[in-house]
């Protein structure tokens, strides 16, 4: 069954210093809440590991090797909202089929394999052996849920021509999830355009996205995606960054059955 999810009323992204790859003394451990206020998050800085929701899953990270390599607040946002569907109707992830877009270290993506989903997780060649070692790392969970985690390369820029079909080697997907991945303008039409390509018109295909409004352009992403998608707003929560107080929410986003990106 699925593990109780606590969504706490407040979050922060308060960062303490790594303490490198050592062990032993130099380990630093993060309790319950404390390091994003969401679920109970164990952090062991000196071996780069996240341990969610009291060792589920691990995962590791390299915050030195840039963004695609680190576990953010979204991502843990959009894992605790899946369990949470979980808890509220046991078996809702068993045997579906799932894309995971930008996955990065793999966190929302593994946490739904873990509760019996099979999940592709997608994103550039030089972050796919971080999301394959965290597939491997998980794969004990993920069997005993009979569910399945696999890593593909999928470069958005290759999706984005006007031919409306899935690059090949990909199955038809039930469910979309991206977390995080709305920040870059220049990236907006390529996203949508794999959504598009990703997903069934009528809304057959459940598309979740994991962002924070931290600027306004992200207010257009939305606002273009509404050509081709509609959006409803299922989670919202205040995040507290440097001094200043944004919002991280999770739309579900179903394709429309005419619909264009431009």
């Amino acid at each position: 069954g699925a593990t109780d999810c606590v969504v706490n009323e407040r979050s922060s992204d308060t960062e303490s210093t790594s303490s490198g790859s050592g062990s032993g003394g130099g380990a630093k451990e993060v309790g319950e809440g404390e390091k994003w206020g969401i679920g109970p998050l164990t952090v062991r800085e000196s071996s780069g590991l996240y341990e969610y929701k009291g060792g589920q899953l691990v995962l590791e990270q390299n915050k030195s090797k840039g963004l695609s390599h680190s576990i953010w607040p979204c991502c843990i946002s959009l894992a605790d909202f899946t369990i949470e569907l979980e808890s509220k109707s046991p078996g809702f992830w068993k045997g579906k089929q799932v894309l995971e877009v930008g996955c990065g270290c793999g966190l929302a993506g593994l946490a739904l394999a873990s509760m019996g989903a099979h999940v592709v997780l997608t994103d550039l060649p030089k972050v796919l052996d971080l999301a394959r070692r965290n597939c491997e790392r998980n794969q004990e969970m993920i069997a005993r849920a009979n569910g399945s985690a696999e890593a593909k390369v999928l470069d958005w820029l290759d999706c984005s021509s006007g031919d409306d079909e899935r690059p090949a080697g990909f199955p038809q997907f039930d469910v979309v999830i991206a977390a995080d991945c709305v920040y870059y303008k220049d990236l907006f039409v390529p996203l949508l355009k794999v959504l598009k390509h990703f997903s069934r018109g009528g809304g057959g295909t459940d598309i979740y996205l994991a962002s924070i409004k931290r600027w306004k352009v992200v207010g257009k992403f939305f606002k273009m995606a509404q050509r081709s998608f509609t959006s409803d707003e299922v989670f919202s929560q205040p995040f507290d960054s440097k001094g200043k107080t944004y919002s991280k929410k999770i739309h579900l986003l179903k394709r429309r059955v005419s619909s264009t990106v431009t």
